[in-house]
């Protein structure tokens, strides 16, 4: 479900690296799979744009919440350890404001997705 499109290498943001079934890479451009369906989580990475793709049997909502709220962490190492800090208002109004999503085909979004999507990140687009 939600993925990315990011012009960055995986594994140069936030000092982690991502397995290589996490991502793949179409010439320049590099899509991130930031729902992990099978374990119901959200991985938290540096995105350009948030693309949702239409996908089987998913609770879009879930997933949306999950993915918003992870990319809204800060993560820093220090001293070699991962620290979690919830700068959340500092990071979404100067990170996620400036984020576009596109909607590809036709998701069952349901209006609170919609509305969080529409509030959290730059604008909302759909491509069918």
């Amino acid at each position: 479900m939600p993925s990315l499109r990011s012009g960055r290498e995986p594994g140069s943001q936030d000092g982690h690296a991502l397995r290589a079934a996490a991502y793949r890479r179409i010439g320049e451009t590099v899509y991130v799979n930031l729902w992990v369906e099978s374990e119901k989580r959200a991985r938290n990475t540096i995105i350009d744009i948030l693309e949702i793709r239409e996908s089987y049997n998913l609770n879009y909502d879930l997933a949306i919440e999950t993915v918003v709220k992870e990319l809204t962490k800060d993560r820093r190492i220090v001293k070699g350890v991962l620290e979690i800090t919830e700068k959340m208002k500092i990071r979404r109004s100067t990170y996620l404001r400036k984020v576009p999503v596109i909607i590809k085909g036709n998701p069952p979004l349901s209006e609170t997705a919609k509305r969080l999507l529409s509030v959290e990140f730059w604008g909302v687009r759909v491509e069918k």
